[in-house]
């Protein structure tokens, strides 16, 4: 929901230090070295040191915002940097509940780490099927989308989920009752994803088959169908969107 408004900030704070790093260190570094970092948290948080931990983690998200503007100012984005930020940043923000659940390992706890896991298995299921689709219609030439990999918006997004994680480190006596605010709150993302793909596949389902129905017609009773993009043409599109997934914009995002 923030993500937007926030990103000319995140730009601002990011920019004087990746334009340094950027001839001198590869945005896939910055990558893992965040991810060492989010690790590094997760043991603080074993150790139930929740200082060090909240301010690791936070360090953690500030390195990962920063890799892809590395990545944007060295020129060297590729679609491996954009998957393995992705990757990673799914196993660090499962190991903060995860850390949670195993040093306060009560009931309660344990039942709402398995609920706020619940809820990411689903919302992630959502927007990696719909990015899958978007991809599907970059490759028949419309718009890019502003992230490598296309996420409709939600209520829940980096911004929010950075601001709830910080707060199951820094107030644990409350973690039980954020997880399941997180949880809900995802559950509207979801929700929301749901809405925005029965208004946007629908429509164009419609049309596309609109198309075809009407072409077939046309063929059927001899007439010249309408004009439309050959197999070979629609796949060299798709080729030239996948070269090109990654957006200056959005380098390692």
């Amino acid at each position: 929901m923030l993500d937007r408004m926030l990103r000319p900030v995140k730009e601002r704070i990011i920019s004087a230090p990746a334009s340094a790093l950027a001839n001198r260190v590869h945005p896939n570094t910055v990558t893992l070295v965040a991810f060492g970092v989010s690790v590094i948290a997760f043991f603080c948080l074993l150790t139930e040191e929740l200082l060090l931990c909240a301010l690791l983690w936070l360090l953690g998200r500030l390195l990962d915002g920063l890799d892809g503007a590395v990545a944007r100012r060295s020129g060297k984005q590729t679609d491996f940097g954009g998957y393995l930020d992705m990757l990673l940043d799914v196993i660090a923000y499962a190991l903060i509940p995860l850390g949670i659940a195993i040093t306060f390992p009560t009931s309660d706890v344990l039942i709402a780490t398995v609920t706020l896991f619940a809820a990411f298995y689903v919302n992630i299921s959502s927007w990696m099927y719909l990015s899958a689709l978007m991809e599907k219609r970059r490759a028949e030439g419309l718009p890019r989308s502003q992230t490598s990999i296309y996420m409709p918006s939600g209520i829940i997004e980096g911004s929010e989920t950075i601001v709830f994680y910080t707060l199951f480190i820094a107030f644990p006596d409350y973690y039980v009752l954020s997880a399941y605010a997180m949880a809900a709150l995802t559950g509207v993302t979801v929700a929301q994803r749901f809405v925005w793909a029965i208004a946007t596949l629908s429509s164009r389902t419609a049309q596309v088959e609109g198309g075809e129905s009407r072409s077939n017609s046309e063929s059927k009773n001899g007439g010249e169908s309408e004009s439309s993009p050959s197999k070979e043409s629609r796949s060299q599109a798709f080729r030239q969107g996948s070269r090109g997934s990654k957006t200056p914009d959005t380098a390692h995002e």
